[in-house]
């Protein structure tokens, strides 16, 4: 008999606490009525082995790392895609607009600063920080899909907002630079793309 897998159809282990206990997923095997049942007891296999058996999302444990859940990675379509390795400060967030700094922190690294429309030395936007491994140091995607937004409208085009994140507003102010970085393909995820931008007179 065939199995189809439908990854689709698999919980999304980096939202909810889904862990099992160390017993569950010894019996596993016996209790799991489909593919996917049984995968959620891999996933959970795969954090305790690496991180114990305390309750906590595949998000808060792997998120930081970039490693993405089975679902994410069956529904990717980014291969063209681009990350850098990038020094940062230790005030920017995931999920800011990224420009390069200008200088050299670390050799082979892009250094970089949250970007601010409204400053011609802080744009354009290169990317969006995707994680951080500490304080300063961390991802950035130049191209593909984001996903982990999480408020974003369907069929909707961004742009770098005032704040230096991902807005449905264009800035106004004179002099202020507007560039789209993306449209959102779900209220989750973006798809990035920062070629172009202009400025206002």
């Amino acid at each position: 008999m065939e199995t189809k897998v439908r990854y689709r159809a698999v919980r999304r282990a980096d939202r909810v606490n889904d862990q099992r206990t160390p017993v569950e997923i010894l019996n596993a095997l016996a209790s799991s009525v489909s593919q996917e049942d049984l995968q959620e007891f891999l996933l959970s296999q795969i954090k305790q082995i690496i991180f114990g058996s305390s309750p906590g999302t595949w998000n808060d444990d792997f998120g930081a790392a970039a490693i993405l859940s089975l679902l994410e990675l069956t529904q990717r379509s980014d291969s063209g895609a681009a990350l850098l390795n990038v020094t940062c400060t230790s005030t920017s967030a995931v999920g800011d607009l990224i420009c390069p700094s200008g200088v050299t922190v670390e050799p082979n690294l892009v250094d970089v600063t949250r970007v601010d429309p409204t400053n011609p030395l802080r744009m354009p936007c290169l990317g969006i920080l995707l994680s951080k491994s500490d304080a300063t140091h961390g991802v950035v995607r130049t191209s593909g899909i984001v996903p982990g937004l999480g408020t974003l409208v369907p069929g909707k085009a961004y742009f770098v907002g005032l704040d230096g994140r991902v807005s449905l507003s264009r800035p106004f102010q004179s002099r202020s630079f507007v560039q789209q970085v993306g449209i959102a393909l779900d209220p989750d995820r973006l798809l990035l793309n920062t070629l172009g931008v202009t400025r206002l007179a």
